[in-house]
């Protein structure tokens, strides 16, 4: 009989807030706006805040594909 080998680490499908800060290293303001903006996508579960972990992959690879400018202000979480 064959059997499959596995992983021991789960990866995560979504993030909290602050699981999503200390992944990306983006600030709290800059979460905050793209998901203000509907850049972020996001779903309420009670008080708690979750992002899929392939919509916060799909916001990170996007902000990259800008320019060097627009991307500064995304780090600082800066109003345009």
């Amino acid at each position: 009989m064959k059997y499959f080998q596995t992983t021991d680490t789960l990866q995560p499908i979504s993030y909290s807030i602050n699981n999503a800060i200390a992944v990306t290293g983006l600030s709290r303001a800059g979460i905050y706006k793209a998901m203000r903006e509907g850049t972020l996508p996001f779903k309420k579960f009670g008080k708690r805040t979750m992002i899929l972990a392939e919509d916060l992959h799909k916001y990170i690879h996007s902000e990259f594909n800008k320019q060097p400018a627009e991307l500064g202000n995304f780090l600082k979480g800066d109003e345009q």
